[in-house]
C-alpha cells in the first residue's frame, strides 16, 4: 500500500484509521487487503462487524480467513464502553505478537444515545492506545446509511483516512488532549415527572430498595437486581467522593430504564469504568455498572457530575 506525504508518523505507536465504503463490494475493498496484509506480515488479527459483514469477509479470504478471529460486535459493543477493554484483551492474547483489528461500533439503527456514546468511544481509543505498543486499527464506516454528521465525526475522531492506494492524515483531527476531555455533550434533561431520592452519608439501604423497587413496577423485574447493584455502586460512588450527598432519578424511556445519579464529584478520568481493575487498585465501581447496563454515559459540568446508566 502507498502512502502519501501527509501520512502521519505513526509507524511506533496506535494507528487509528477510518475508512468509507459504499456497498459491501466496497467494503471489502477496504478491509480484505489490510487482512492479507497482516496476515502476511505474520500478524494477529482480530475482527469486531455484524454476522453479515463477517460472512462477506470469510467469502472474500478463503483459505486465509482460518488466520483471523472474529467476533459480532453487537455483543461484544452492546455497551460501547466495553469495546476498548476487548482490544485490550486482544492485545494481551497476541502476547507481544504484531497485531491489528478491524472494528465497527457504529451502524444505523444504534439509537441517538448509543450513537452519541459510540462517537465518544471513538474518541478514546485514541487516549487508551496513546504512546502504548503498535498495532493498528480499522474502522469501516457505511455512506449509504449513515448521516453527513456522523462521518464528520469519524474524520474528527481518526488521525488517519485509510483507503486502498494511500493513507492521509485527516485534517480535522484536533489531537489526544481535545479527544480526552470530561465534559462532553450535554446530556438530555431528565423527565419531569422522573422518579427522584436524595442520598446522603451512609443511608443507602433506602435508596438501593427504591432503585428495585421502581425497576419491579416499571416492567423491569427481571433486571431488577441489576439495576440495585448498579443504582449501589453510582450512589457509594457520589457519597465516597462527591462530597457526601446526591440524587438519584429514575424513569422509562422507550423500551428502556434509566438511573440517573447527580452529585458534586467530577470524574476526571476520561476511561472510567473501561479500564480493566488491578486487584487493591480500585476503580470497580464503574467497571461493575459497564458490565451490567447496556449503555452508560458520564457528564461533567463545574459543579459535579452526572452518570447516566440505561436497562434495555
Amino acid at each position: 500500500m502507498s502512502r502519501t506525504r501527509t501520512d502521519p508518523d505513526q509507524g511506533l505507536g496506535f494507528r487509528h484509521e477510518v475508512t468509507f465504503y459504499d456497498g459491501t463490494r466496497s467494503f471489502l475493498s477496504a478491509t480484505a487487503p489490510f487482512i492479507r496484509e497482516g496476515l502476511a506480515a505474520r500478524e494477529r488479527i482480530l475482527v469486531l462487524l455484524n454476522p453479515d459483514k463477517i460472512e462477506a469477509l470469510r467469502a472474500e479470504l478463503g483459505t486465509h480467513a482460518a488466520g483471523v478471529t472474529f467476533a459480532d460486535m453487537a455483543e461484544v459493543g452492546h455497551n460501547p464502553a466495553r469495546i476498548i477493554p476487548a482490544w485490550q484483551d486482544f492485545l494481551l492474547g497476541a502476547d507481544g505478537a504484531a497485531a491489528r483489528g478491524i472494528g465497527e461500533p457504529i451502524w444505523a439503527g444504534r439509537s441517538a444515545d448509543a450513537l452519541i456514546e459510540c462517537e465518544r468511544h471513538e474518541a478514546l481509543l485514541n487516549v487508551a492506545f496513546e504512546g502504548g505498543r503498535p498495532w493498528r486499527l480499522l474502522c469501516p464506516y457505511d455512506k449509504q446509511t449513515l448521516d453527513a454528521g456522523t462521518l464528520r465525526e469519524a474524520r474528527r475522531n481518526h488521525p488517519i483516512l485509510h483507503s486502498r492506494d494511500a493513507t492521509t492524515a485527516s485534517a480535522t483531527y484536533p489531537g489526544v488532549v481535545a479527544l480526552g476531555s470530561t465534559t462532553g455533550e450535554p446530556l438530555s434533561p431528565a423527565p419531569r415527572d422522573a422518579a427522584s431520592i436524595s442520598f446522603a452519608g451512609k443511608a443507602l439501604g433506602d435508596v438501593r430498595t427504591f432503585a428495585e423497587s421502581f425497576a419491579a413496577s416499571s416492567g423491569f423485574r427481571g433486571r431488577s437486581g441489576d439495576v440495585r447493584l448498579v443504582a449501589q455502586e453510582l450512589i457509594s460512588n457520589g457519597v465516597r467522593h462527591g462530597g457526601g450527598r446526591g440524587t438519584l432519578r429514575m424513569w422509562t424511556q422507550g423500551d428502556s430504564l434509566v438511573v440517573d445519579v447527580r452529585s458534586h464529584e467530577q470524574i476526571i478520568d476520561p476511561l472510567a469504568g473501561r479500564h480493566r481493575p488491578i486487584a487493591d487498585a480500585g476503580g470497580y465501581g464503574l467497571w461493575i455498572v459497564n458490565r451490567l447496563a447496556d449503555l452508560l454515559q458520564i457528564r461533567n459540568d463545574s459543579v459535579g457530575s452526572t452518570v447516566r446508566a440505561h436497562f434495555c
